[in-house]
């Protein structure tokens, strides 16, 4: 696993070792970085801990999970106080919904 020298602590809110941010099962857990960018998601701390059936659910339905990129671009934003051009210009995309 590529582990940046940057690499930060999760600011995703609720998240602890050893319990699953998706489902809340207390188990051991593994990191999942939000995005596909692993070196952004380490820098920014952009990572929440799952169990395994969360952490393979998200690899293989990840459409069912455009919830956390939402919450993880929105936490970020808020966190280090970007505007929505910051995002787009470090990340590329936007993830919140226009709804």
């Amino acid at each position: 696993m590529f582990v940046s020298k940057d690499k930060k602590r999760s600011i995703m809110p609720f998240n602890l070792k050893n319990t699953c941010y998706i489902c809340h099962a207390q188990c051991k857990t593994q990191e999942h970085h939000i995005f596909d960018d692993i070196k952004l998601c380490d820098h920014y701390g952009l990572y929440v801990d799952v169990c395994n059936v969360c952490n393979r659910a998200l690899h293989r339905e990840p459409q069912h999970f455009e919830w956390l990129k939402e919450q993880g671009q929105m936490t970020a934003m808020t966190y280090f106080k970007l505007t929505l051009a910051d995002w787009i210009e470090k990340f590329k995309v936007n993830y919140m919904r226009s709804d």
